[in-house]
């Protein structure tokens, strides 16, 4: 916890110095003294507008702090900084590559409409037959457990796999004897 307390106190001293430098005018504002203030670059002293919140405790404990705390929120207000729109023109290359990658996405969606209706007019497929009815289950030795033909024969390798395994289960319970 010390450790953390320290690598706090470090990050806001160094975010102290660099709205110091802001709000002094300095020609040099030292961003990379912290991943804290490397990371507020833009915010701080970017086209932003800046929020500061400060919390204060009103015990007489934490006389200092709170002093330290509203010093601190009066140097930020002194920071002035200039928001405004971002906007960038477009020149007329821009619009046109714009207006071709634009074109082209048209094409393509038109052509995938026209597949779609291409499909949706081919004749139906012709009726399949009738599938066969289902074969009566093949007993085991077990009367509870059944299997289908299809199990039976290889139905599936899942299928295969369940059978052999209720097959020694039925085995090693001595309810059928392996040959």
């Amino acid at each position: 916890r010390l450790k953390e307390a320290i690598n706090i106190n470090t990050s806001l001293s160094s975010l102290k110095t660099v709205i110091e430098a802001i709000g002094s005018g300095a020609g040099h504002v030292p961003y990379r003294s912290s991943k804290l203030t490397w990371l507020l670059k833009d915010c701080i002293g970017g086209n932003a507008r800046v929020a500061v919140m400060a919390h204060v405790n009103p015990a007489e404990s934490h006389h200092f702090e709170t002093l330290s705390t509203l010093r601190f929120v009066s140097m930020v207000k002194t920071v002035k900084t200039r928001s405004s729109k971002n906007e960038r023109l477009k020149g007329e290359d821009e619009m046109a590559e714009e207006a071709a990658a634009a074109a082209a996405i048209e094409a393509e969606a038109q052509r995938l409409l026209d597949k779609e209706h291409a499909l949706s007019l081919r004749a139906p497929a012709p009726p399949r037959a009738p599938s066969p009815p289902p074969a009566p289950p093949i007993a085991t030795a077990d009367a509870e457990t059944q299997m289908s033909p299809a199990r039976a024969t290889g139905g599936g390798l899942w299928e295969a796999k369940t059978a052999l395994l209720e097959l020694k289960k039925l085995a090693d319970s001595g309810a059928i004897e392996p040959r």
